[in-house]
């Protein structure tokens, strides 16, 4: 901890002191613009504390991000629906498919049988004479 100390604090301390270093003349002085800025700096973070600007926009990204689980909880159910829907009509087409080769089946066992009898009908037709 203290070694971390050693290290942060001078780091931080000449960040800040690097407009000091910067500037001409006594840098705690109005005519200095590097201070006038720190100081305006400084009062406008206060500011935005003071009236809970922090807290707001951790309000609004709280709810935006509500409202995305919410817009992506909807997208999944629709997904699955989809799913279902399709999963549905998949069944019923394959239903279809099988019904009509029943159907191609069932037409060419009458078309045999039909020839058949008119086989039979001609022979027979035929045979009298």
């Amino acid at each position: 901890m203290g070694m971390v100390r050693n290290i942060v604090v001078p780091g931080i301390l000449l960040i800040f002191a690097s407009p000091v270093l910067a500037a001409s003349g006594p840098f705690f002085s109005l005519r200095n613009t590097d201070f006038v800025v720190l100081i305006s700096f400084i009062l406008f973070g206060l500011v935005l504390i003071y009236l809970k600007v922090p807290s707001m926009l951790g309000k609004m990204l709280d709810q935006r991000a509500a409202s995305i689980k919410t817009e992506l909880d909807e997208a999944r159910a629709l997904r699955e629906e989809a799913q279902t829907i399709l999963a549905s009509y998949e069944r019923k087409q394959k239903e279809v498919s099988e019904q009509a080769a029943r159907i191609v089946e069932d037409a060419k066992m009458k078309l045999k049988q039909l020839q058949n009898k008119q086989k039979l009908t001609l022979k027979n037709l035929f045979s009298v004479e």
